[in-house]
């Protein structure tokens, strides 16, 4: 176990592979809602839809409104920006960079890619991020 650089050492966190992270919160059955990050940007108002339902609170677009206006990528990196982030690594430039989808196959070698998808094939394509 250890910390992120700009966390309390006496806060310990496991660093896994992403199909463990990604295991860790979806292998339980009562998983009821998860939404991917492409699905957010996609179609805001049906994910938070989502969450408002899960949560049992009854529709409110004013709420509704506010909530993705107030997580928006722009405003989270506006955010980090005036504040910081705590989960920013002290070599890093921002925690929140671009904010758009399917970024990891124009950064990464094709080497890389394949690397990826190889580690982490059956949880990618559990959740649509192969065909």
């Amino acid at each position: 176990m250890t910390g992120t650089p700009n966390e309390s050492y006496h806060v310990p966190q496991i660093i896994t592979s992403w199909s463990m992270h990604v295991s860790s919160w979806t292998s339980d059955p009562e998983s009821k809602v998860i939404l991917r990050y492409e699905d957010i940007l996609d179609d805001p108002k049906k994910a938070f839809r989502k969450i408002e339902s899960f949560l049992g609170l009854k529709k409110d677009p004013k709420r509704l409104k506010n909530a993705i206006k107030h997580s928006s990528f722009l405003q989270l990196k506006s955010q980090e920006a005036k504040s910081g982030f705590v989960e920013k690594h002290e070599n890093a430039n921002a925690f929140f960079r671009k904010g758009g989808k399917h970024q990891w196959k124009e950064k990464l070698t094709d080497e890389q890619v394949q690397r990826v998808i190889s580690s982490h094939h059956e949880l990618m394509k559990k959740f649509k991020y192969l065909p």
